[in-house]
């Protein structure tokens, strides 16, 4: 998900359906535990920070609105 994961930053990004790139990923991870919490806490940062559920809500109307051809109440 490259909307929510930046990847190298908050996490690693790997190919849909590629299980080798899936496996040198997790073994990444494995070995660099450091890395890997620091990407855990940077990850953790980034959805409070945004994706809080005001946002999310906000983007769904927005949708429904352009869905409809106008916005909804609120």
């Amino acid at each position: 998900m490259p909307e929510i994961v930046e990847d190298g930053i908050t996490g690693l990004l790997v190919p849909m359906g590629d299980a080798l790139r899936m496996a040198e990923a997790i073994d990444y991870l494995l070995t660099h535990p450091d890395e890997a919490t620091e990407m855990g806490v940077r990850g953790r940062e980034r959805v409070q920070t945004h994706f809080t559920i005001q946002k999310t809500a906000r983007m769904v109307e927005a949708v429904y609105g352009e869905v409809f051809g106008r916005p909804l109440a609120g």
